[in-house]
């Protein structure tokens, strides 16, 4: 999850949930009016999003929860025999069962609760190579295409590719610019940032048309380090965390809170 600073922010679509009080399995409790005002403007948030769970759809789910139910001591040792090997472990079953990213009913019921989250992008975790998932992509943006019909304030969409100026980053970039930003694809689902889709990836090796097309903001790999350049965003810190890409009244554009 991270936090976005900006000047101005028009949606046409109204969230009247965002302000509700939550508690969840832990007995957490979501901070009230009381300890933090009211909303502040010009904050935003985004939550990382992932559209590989169909690439399992082959295997059985493996439940780590229940797994160490089972073999308790398997959690200090990697190579315990008993550990599933060369598959997805997932820490628990979801709230709506293990599904694939091309349930619709799965999808409308997220686009639903990150609404009432007042999440406002959501980003595509594209890191591993040049995978970007477009059936999975595409199949989300075609129902919360659906949930903005219907009044839902969906989060609106980026991606997030490689940490560095890779030949699999530009192939990753190239794939969703001529996929979907091209043809113009979902455009009331983009997020913009200066005026352009956002993309988290690194620009030195884009074309020039591709890169004049987004706005580029490298990710900083690395949980401790904070900006190694300007344009810097990052992805995931340990506390205390550092501000990104900082603006001229010495304020920053994005933090990580995760």
């Amino acid at each position: 999850m991270f936090l976005f600073s900006v000047s101005s922010f028009s949606q046409s679509l109204e969230n009247y949930a965002a302000s509700l009080p939550a508690t969840d399995a832990l007995g957490r409790k979501l901070p009230t009016h009381a300890e933090v005002g009211d909303v502040k403007k010009g904050k935003l948030i985004g939550m990382f999003y992932w559209t590989w769970h169909y690439h399992q759809a082959g295997n059985s789910p493996n439940n780590t929860t229940e797994f160490l139910k089972l073999h308790p001591n398997a959690i200090s040792d990697y190579n315990d025999p008993v550990w599933p090997k060369k598959i997805m472990n997932f820490w628990n079953e979801p709230l709506f069962g293990f599904y694939t990213n091309f349930d619709k009913w799965v999808l409308y019921r997220h686009a639903e609760m990150l609404a009432d989250a007042g999440v406002d992008m959501i980003m595509f975790d594209c890191t591993n190579g040049d995978l970007v998932w477009k059936p999975a992509y595409m199949q989300l943006c075609e129902v919360f295409t659906e949930a903005r019909k219907n009044g839902i304030k969906t989060p609106k969409i980026a991606f997030m590719m490689g940490f560095g100026p890779t030949p699999a980053t530009k192939s990753a970039v190239d794939q969703v610019y001529n996929d979907l930003y091209k043809p113009g694809l979902y455009k009331d689902l983009w997020f913009m940032w200066e005026g352009k889709p956002l993309i988290m990836a690194y620009p030195d090796n884009i074309a020039s048309d591709i890169k004049d097309f987004f706005t580029f903001r490298p990710g900083q790999p690395v949980y401790d380090k904070g900006p190694q350049r300007p344009d810097h965003w990052g992805w995931l810190e340990i506390y205390p965390q550092h501000g990104f890409a900082k603006k001229q009244d010495g304020s920053f554009e994005q933090m990580t809170v995760g």
